[in-house]
């Protein structure tokens, strides 16, 4: 146990029994081995990798609330083997790819508080590795303008909120948690796995949500008052969900659930399907409010899918099969 500080900055130091630290500064080199290493106050991390069987964790959560630090700045990090990384801190990451490597199962789980300042990513190492990010306290992206991509698992029990720039998720998971999106942010769900977003998850986006390749399984809320984007992929309402404005390019809106888009709806391709409601505009004091422009490509509309237009409707182009 050290009640002062230990820098391991290259070399191999591997923890064989449970350890404690109070400051722990690593920088190059490789920390393992099978057993857990107690961060109690902080944790700098700024290069070098975790490895083995073992746990790492930070800080201590205490009735809810993180305690001690985690900063992730500086280089590039590794995360392999089945190391299990628990953050019960407030964790900062500020500079430097983590990297899950390839064909390796690690976990990286927060309980804390974990605020991404950064553009840089989380990226697996190759298609044969499976590590995954479980969030069940917090996390936020406050700083970088353009994107943070997390290519792991992602599975959300707790909240997420993008307040700046991009938040992609491209590994697939699942969620009951929550997701909140700023005016000017953007939430992206991208990549060829499954994202399965539970009864008791929500989304509350006042910015921009993207369905870019994903099979999307939606059983919670959805309440946009930005923009919605269908690109590609299949996404699966299968509970009631608003949209203010959307607009689909390609792939599939499916499911049994009844889409409201209460402004506009402008659809140039993709198609419709299964046997949900899709309801565009309102009728007020007798005349239509929204608007719907059907123009671009080819849309599909097949199954037993509703379509009811009760906004203003233009149909420039694209046939509609």
């Amino acid at each position: 146990d050290s009640t002062g500080i230990v820098r391991i900055t290259g070399g191999r130091v591997n923890f064989d029994a449970d350890a404690t630290a109070r400051h722990v500064r690593l920088s190059g080199g490789f920390l393992g081995g099978n057993r857990t290493l107690h961060i109690t106050e902080q944790l700098v991390w700024t290069g070098g990798s975790m490895d083995g069987s073992g746990t790492t964790r930070v800080g201590t959560r205490l009735e809810s609330t993180p305690t001690g630090s985690f900063d992730l700045s500086g280089g590039e990090k590794t995360l392999r083997d089945t190391r299990k990384l628990i953050n019960e801190a407030f964790a900062t990451w500020t500079a430097g790819v983590i990297h899950f490597y390839s064909g390796t199962t690690p976990i990286f789980e927060n309980l804390g508080s974990f605020t991404i300042n950064t553009d840089d990513d989380l990226v697996n190492g190759g298609n044969n590795s499976r590590g995954r990010f479980v969030n069940w306290g917090q996390v936020r992206k406050d700083a970088g303008t353009d994107v943070t991509n997390l290519d792991g698992g992602f599975d959300n029990y707790g909240s997420v909120a993008i307040s700046v720039g991009q938040l992609t998720l491209s590994r697939g998971g699942e969620s009951s948690g929550s997701f909140t999106v700023d005016v000017g942010a953007t939430l992206s769900f991208a990549g060829g796995l499954v994202h399965t977003l539970l009864a008791d998850s929500s989304v509350t986006s006042a910015g921009q949500l993207l369905f870019e390749q994903p099979q999307v399984e939606v059983s919670g809320a959805i309440n946009s008052t930005g923009t919605v984007q269908i690109a590609g992929g299949r996404v699966n309402l299968h509970a009631n969900a608003t949209m203010k404005d959307l607009r689909m390019s390609g792939g599939r809106l499916g499911g049994a659930g009844r889409l409201d888009i209460t402004q506009q709806l402008i659809w140039t391709g993709g198609t419709m399907v299964d046997s949900g409601t899709t309801h565009i505009g309102a009728i007020v004091a007798g005349e239509p409010s929204g608007t719907l422009s059907l123009s671009g490509g080819t849309k599909g509309f097949t199954g037993a899918r509703t379509i009811i237009n009760e906004a203003q409707g233009a149909w420039t182009a694209g046939n509609l099969d």
